[in-house]
């Protein structure tokens, strides 16, 4: 026993607590600086504080004046629109119809490929391709098979390689090869001649597979 009547031991088991209770009021300092520096540090979103701002295009900004159907931008990062009125192209300060009368007509969809060539399927007309300079048109006249095509779609095959569909209304699916539309002979057993979508599976039943 000590003078104050403390067992030796206990004096032991206090000075070993205090001196814990001195660590971990010293340690705790040591970290919590940090800690929220870490949490300042961090960068702030200014546009998640506000709602996103959207600026409305019409007719008096060079928007034709019906149903926008489709939506794309080429290689350049141009924006072009496609509606029943034809073509027109956004180059960032205002829009611009394409005035050329061999392309006024419904286009039904919008497709950028992978070498940059963006194309329009128009719902008459045929298929329209624009190489970043001009729009060159492909029809009948032209040696395509129908005039009536609703997408221009690309798949990728096992080997890597692009290829690029034309989905008709009346003329099946063609298929382009060495810069020709021709029809695909993958279609030629379908019950309907209007296709509506495609898809490729590389992995399903262990080999490659067209779904139409």
């Amino acid at each position: 026993m000590t003078n104050s009547g403390i067992p030796r031991q206990g004096v032991a088991f206090v000075l070993r607590l205090l001196c814990f209770g001195a660590f971990f009021a010293l340690g705790l300092p040591m970290f919590s600086p940090s800690a929220v520096a870490t949490a300042m540090d961090q960068p702030l979103d200014l546009f998640a504080l506000a709602a996103p701002s959207f600026t409305n295009f019409d007719a008096r900004d060079g928007v034709p004046e019906t149903v926008a159907v489709s939506v794309q931008t080429d290689r350049e990062g141009f924006v072009w629109l496609g509606s029943p009125q034809g073509l027109a192209r956004y180059d960032g300060h205002r829009w611009q119809a394409i005035e050329d009368p061999a392309l006024n007509g419904y286009v039904a969809h919008l497709t950028l490929d992978h070498d940059g060539i963006l194309w329009a399927s128009f719902r008459d007309l045929g298929i329209a391709h624009y190489d970043g300079l001009h729009w060159q048109l492909e029809n009948l006249a032209s040696g395509l098979p129908t005039q009536h095509i609703s997408r221009v779609t690309e798949t990728v095959d096992a080997k890597g390689d692009h290829e690029l569909w034309a989905l008709t209304v009346d003329g099946g699916l063609l298929r382009r090869q060495a810069g020709k539309w021709i029809a695909a002979t993958e279609a030629r057993q379908l019950p309907v001649k209007s296709v509506i979508c495609i898809a490729r599976t590389r992995t399903i039943g262990g080999h490659e597979r067209i779904w139409i």
